[in-house]
């Protein structure tokens, strides 16, 4: 009876550890992972149960660091659209507060605030569709715009323009597309096209 107990005893703990150790591995590597340090979820190969959390367990971590993947890129694509719009606010609000003006030119200033506050609007509207699109979340809604209207909106609301962009074209440019997503695309186009060309030089639509 003692030897059999005895057996019994050490079958036990052999097959304890045998489970409890890969939890314990896989609950190791996943506090890696959790504290930013890369890691592999560990694999028996057995294609037990164990084997099976392990799996679950990569495809959550997976899908978390995609996520904050897509919240770093929302973020930086953020700060960069609002970049033109903000400076645009900016210099409308001192050029108004460097002396008394008129009710006409005030009103002007303000016209000016809320055209750029809009587009502001606009951009917001893209990029958290671009964060939808990129979840796999939802569709972008088509519809037939005119990409003239777009390219001409887009060259007056340049802050670094000065004249410098020339729009041809009489008739409409309609186009199967989303618009707050063209107009985030077109003013991306200009804005880098005065930046990367001589200061004097023309750009073209």
């Amino acid at each position: 009876a003692t030897v059999s107990a005895g057996v019994a005893f050490l079958f036990g703990l052999l097959l304890s550890r045998r489970i409890v150790r890969p939890l314990k591995e896989l609950g190791d590597a996943a506090n890696e992972i959790r504290a930013g340090r890369a890691a592999r979820l560990p694999r028996r190969g057995a294609g037990d149960e164990v084997d099976e959390l392990g799996d679950h367990l990569e495809h959550a971590f997976q899908r978390l660091e995609e996520s904050l993947l897509r919240q770093a890129r929302f973020t930086s694509d953020a700060a960069h659209e609002l970049r033109n719009p903000i400076s645009v606010i900016q210099n409308a609000a001192e050029v108004g507060l460097r002396r008394d003006r008129t009710p006409e030119e005030y009103r002007a200033f303000l016209v000016d605030v809320l055209t750029t506050s809009k587009r502001m609007g606009s951009v917001m509207e893209a990029l958290l569709l671009l964060a939808r699109l990129d979840a796999g979340k939802t569709g972008a809604a088509l519809s037939n715009v005119d990409l003239l209207s777009i390219a001409r909106d887009s060259a007056q609301a340049q802050p670094r323009a000065s004249g410098r962009i020339k729009v041809s074209g009489d008739e409409a440019v309609p186009v199967q597309g989303d618009e707050a997503l063209l107009r985030v695309l077109v003013d991306n186009l200009l804005s880098n096209a005065l930046r990367y060309s001589p200061p004097d030089s023309e750009v073209s639509v």
